[in-house]
């Protein structure tokens, strides 16, 4: 399993995924990436970077599909 530290916080793939649909479930809507840099800063969800790594793309949609596709 991969896991990546962001500012001493380590998060696997499965976490990510929980909080970005925490942060879903919320907004009720996906957050762009703008709002995922602010809740960062908020110490709420990993830096765009590392989630863009464990997802393997540099495209929130596709970021967002892979998200909430598990969840239905």
């Amino acid at each position: 399993m991969e896991k990546t530290a962001t500012e001493g916080k380590t998060y696997t793939l499965k976490e990510i995924k929980e909080l970005l649909y925490k942060e879903y479930l919320q907004k009720g809507a996906p957050l762009t990436i703008v709002k995922i840099m602010e809740k960062t800063k908020e110490e709420k969800l990993p830096g765009k970077t590392t989630i863009f790594r464990h997802f393997k793309t540099q495209k929130i949609r596709e970021i967002w599909k892979i998200a909430l596709e598990e969840r239905e």
